[in-house]
């Protein structure tokens, strides 16, 4: 036993993976806080990210704040429910077109509303003509702040995403934990005004989606905040909204799934599909009679969002129809109050400065890929005399360094005592002196 085990050691390859096996295990193995908390403390204040005699705080990613509530009942929203009944009663048609939709629209913003989300498949029966597209998309523009959902489905041939979709999607080093859970497109349904949702000067924002119940909502009263799109994560109709309102990019959102989303200063639990909590009913009712004749109540977020149903070719779909879409023009007004409502003014230590773990991928296809560029590295220095290979593996320090205090800078830490274990088991296998290529076979062992 002992003869084999000197002959597999003499072996380079066995050696270098022993070594590779070294530098992983020092990895899992050495992690220490008070290391880590004392190390970015001295960076931090030698730097000037924090000030003089203020306290450095690493947060865990198990270790979360509880999440802000609202200072106050959020602020109503109005909604205005184009069901092919309400309009067949009103209009003598199932589905108003561009024009009728024009001229609503024309007396909610005379009536003092400022923001519009407008749900709605944009499709007619005849053809609407080029004036009647720019009438709608004029009347739409008056609207300070406005969203028009994109309605789409999960095709087998993937269109190209929307411009309008992937300018606004949430960068991926912004989001934390896996995003299979949300409701997802790849294709968007035509509509009657253009032939690509590019053509039209809308705002877009995902919306109804063929093949996901969550965005149907028609017996639920909640709508997720995000979809992914062709992989890429977007705002839905209600959150494109609220950002409009807050001033707020793409940028500013922070996604942690199943916890919470941070829009700007504030945040809101949201759970694996992207739902958000909603407290209690902040959904004020507009009824299409009152608003034909100029009898219109406005709401306290001065914020309107008109929803028309799909089109109906018979009277038993029409009146199945009604019923879904009043409860989902009510759930897309519940959720945009939500997100508007303002957060309570947190609690702020200025003796103290807290950084986040960098949310790093812990899966199984980060660790697959962790492993083989730590082993093409192994691999690597065997090829070099041991002065260089001690040298290079010494360098390597310096961007580690880099990197920590770039982080500490964006208000994110690393477990850098794996790290440096890392590291000094590298430093150390390479500063060892290693069997050459055919060492074995020139020193038999007996």
């Amino acid at each position: 036993m002992h003869s084999l085990l000197h002959r597999l050691l003499r072996k380079p390859a066995v050696a270098w993976g022993l070594g590779a096996l070294a530098v992983a295990g020092a990895w899992c193995a050495c992690h220490c806080t008070a290391f880590d908390r004392a190390f970015h403390g001295t960076l931090c204040e030698v730097a000037g990210i924090c000030g003089e005699g203020q306290e450095v705080v690493l947060q865990e990613h198990a270790q979360t704040a509880p999440l802000p509530t609202p200072a106050k009942a959020a602020p109503a929203v109005a909604y205005l429910s184009l069901d092919a009944a309400t309009c067949f009663q009103n209009f003598s048609s199932m589905t108003p077109g561009p024009q009728e939709l024009s001229v609503l629209l024309d007396k909610l913003r005379r009536g003092g509303y400022t923001a519009l989300a407008l749900s709605a498949p944009l499709a007619w029966d005849e053809d609407s003509g080029a004036m009647a597209r720019e009438l709608l998309c004029h009347m739409v523009a008056q609207f300070p702040h406005h969203a028009v959902g994109l309605r789409g489905r999960t095709a087998a041939l993937a269109g190209a995403t929307p411009r309008a979709l992937s300018q606004c999607a949430i960068p991926a080093q912004n989001i934390q934990g896996a995003t299979t859970g949300l409701p997802s497109a790849n294709k968007p349904f035509p509509n009657a005004l253009a032939d690509t949702p590019d053509q039209l000067p809308f705002r877009w924002a995902a919306d109804w989606l063929e093949d996901e119940p969550t965005t149907h909502a028609s017996t639920a009263r909640n709508l997720p905040l995000l979809a992914r799109w062709n992989g890429a994560v977007v705002p839905t109709l209600p959150l494109r909204l609220a950002m409009e309102q807050r001033g707020v990019s793409a940028d500013d959102i922070q996604v942690e799934m199943g916890r919470q989303i941070r829009i700007g200063n504030a945040a809101l639990p949201l759970d694996m599909q992207g739902c958000t909590e909603l407290h209690g009913e902040c959904a004020q009712k507009i009824s299409l009679p009152d608003l034909l004749q100029d009898n219109i109540p406005l709401a306290e977020s001065k914020c309107v969002v008109v929803c028309q149903s799909a089109p109906a070719t018979t009277e038993e779909q029409m009146q199945a129809l009604s019923g879904a879409d009043e409860n989902r023009a009510r759930a897309l007004a519940c959720v945009l109050a939500e997100l508007l409502a303002p957060p309570a003014p947190a609690a702020v230590d200025a003796h103290a400065l807290t950084l986040r773990t960098y949310p790093y991928p812990r899966d199984l296809n980060t660790t697959v890929w962790s492993a083989y560029l730590l082993l093409a590295c192994m691999a690597g220095l065997a090829y070099m005399r041991r002065r260089w290979r001690c040298i290079a593996v010494a360098f390597l320090l310096l961007p580690l360094l880099y990197v920590v205090y770039r982080l500490a800078c964006g208000g994110l830490y690393l477990d850098l005592s794996r790290f440096l274990a890392a590291w000094a088991a590298m430093l150390i296998t390479a500063a060892l002196p290693m069997p050459k290529r055919g060492g074995a076979d020139k020193n038999p062992v007996p």
